[in-house]
């Protein structure tokens, strides 16, 4: 079975979706679901056909974008030239290397988002040796 949808509303969703963050897909469709109650054709939107029709819409609009209008997306009007650090969405996840992945990489911020190994023992040492230690358990 084939199933047609219509790319004014795959846009609608992208736009959506990317301006304001936290839209729930399954929000979008019923509400699509509700808008649409009573006229021809009524039925439920299956919304597996819809995640993918949007995910392919936006692999086309990429590549509509890198292709055909030669935008190189690596560059940052920001950062004048080459990006300083850069992630497939857009979202930085911050990890303490060593211990979250096991490799151990120098961080790209230096100690601005996430405190140095050395500096956080440093640290919690210090509130340790603040805080009286308990020795007894009361059953």
């Amino acid at each position: 079975m084939s199933y047609l949808i219509s790319a004014d509303l795959l846009r609608f969703w992208y736009l959506t979706k990317h301006n304001m963050p936290g839209t729930s897909m399954n929000k979008f469709i019923e509400t699509l679901e509700t808008l649409f109650d009573g006229q021809k054709p009524s039925r439920p939107i299956n919304k597996i056909h819809f995640q993918n029709a949007s995910r392919y819409y936006e692999h086309f609009m990429h590549q509509v974008d890198v292709k055909v209008k030669f935008k190189d997306k690596t560059v940052c009007l920001s950062c004048k030239g080459i990006m300083l650090a850069s992630h497939c969405d857009g979202n930085f996840k911050l990890y303490r290397l060593l211990s979250a992945l096991g490799i151990n990489l120098s961080s790209l911020y230096g100690d601005v988002v996430i405190a140095f190994d050395e500096d956080m023992t440093n640290h919690m040492a210090k509130i340790d040796s603040k805080v009286p230690k308990v020795t007894y358990f009361i059953l």
